[in-house]
């Protein structure tokens, strides 16, 4: 999931940079040339800003899971180690489920940087979208995912784990 993410936004970025159609909005951002790069037009922009935050909020969501991860290895007391275990649960099936979902949208968004290039095979894009779509499956997909998170993660622990992350 987070792996496709990157790829798409290391892909589309230097490709909307350098792909020229038409002229911004505002004016033409290449005056000397015939056409301005797509980089410029607001929807491309918003597309790419969109692949940025999810790359990004993805990759400290990870982190952060890592981080209380770490912190339960590290831990010398029973309830602090229990409460990061309790943590850790609840949080798995979330961004298990959100950067799996997240990583289709942010595929589908850079395939559609890319106009009708997105669909051709030398440019990768396609094969990075599939390879996002089966994430989704191989994750357990988000409806068992979300079954983890409310059955077993929430009402299997009468919603202990739950209320201590809402507390902090």
């Amino acid at each position: 999931g987070q792996g496709a993410t990157e790829l798409a936004l290391q892909n589309a970025i230097p490709y909307a940079l350098e792909r020229t159609a038409g002229r911004a909005p505002g004016g033409a951002a290449s005056p000397d040339k015939p056409a301005d790069p797509i980089v410029v037009h607001p929807d491309v922009r918003l597309k790419l800003l969109k692949l940025k935050a999810m790359a990004e909020g993805g990759r400290c969501l990870a982190f952060h899971v890592a981080h209380l991860i770490d912190r339960k290895i590290a831990a010398t007391d029973a309830a602090e180690q229990a409460a990061l275990e309790g943590e850790v649960g609840l949080l798995t099936p979330i961004v298990k489920a959100f950067l799996t979902e997240m990583s289709c949208e942010t595929a589908s968004d850079a395939i559609q940087v890319y106009g009708g290039h997105g669909y051709v095979r030398e440019w990768g894009m396609e094969q990075i979208y599939r390879d996002a779509r089966i994430g989704t499956i191989y994750e357990g997909t988000t409806g068992i995912q979300s079954m983890d998170l409310l059955g077993r993660k929430v009402l299997g622990d009468k919603g202990r784990a739950l209320g201590a992350f809402c507390a902090k």
